[in-house]
């Protein structure tokens, strides 16, 4: 049995601190990258918001055209004959996708 006692001595902890160097390194990385990201998505939903809002606009528009009225409701918009909305848009800012009414909502 051969035990090789010179070359390798001293020599045993490098790779432990250059894995914790790494590591410490990505884990800074991604913090740093982490709210570019949040800030992405929440890009995309306001203006998937900004769209969906215009959608009910002209709905509401051609609802108004069509009844000389304005709907009682989002629902009332596809319930018409012909409708006025393609379908009934989720809203992408809430967790449930329903829509909040300025008037029914309470203090905040």
């Amino acid at each position: 049995m051969v035990t090789v006692r010179g070359p390798r001595k001293g020599r045993s902890g490098y790779t432990l601190v250059a894995l914790l160097i790494g590591i410490t390194v990505a884990s800074i990385l991604i913090a740093a990258v982490l709210p570019l990201a949040s800030a992405q998505a929440q890009r995309d939903r306001e203006a998937e918001l900004i769209f969906r809002g215009l959608q009910y606009a002209e709905g509401i528009r051609i609802f108004r055209r069509r009844f000389g009225r304005y709907p009682t409701s989002l629902r009332e918009l596809l319930d018409v004959k012909p409708r006025s909305i393609r379908k009934a848009w989720k809203d992408p800012m809430a967790k449930d996708g329903e829509w909040e009414s300025s008037r029914s909502s309470g203090p905040r």
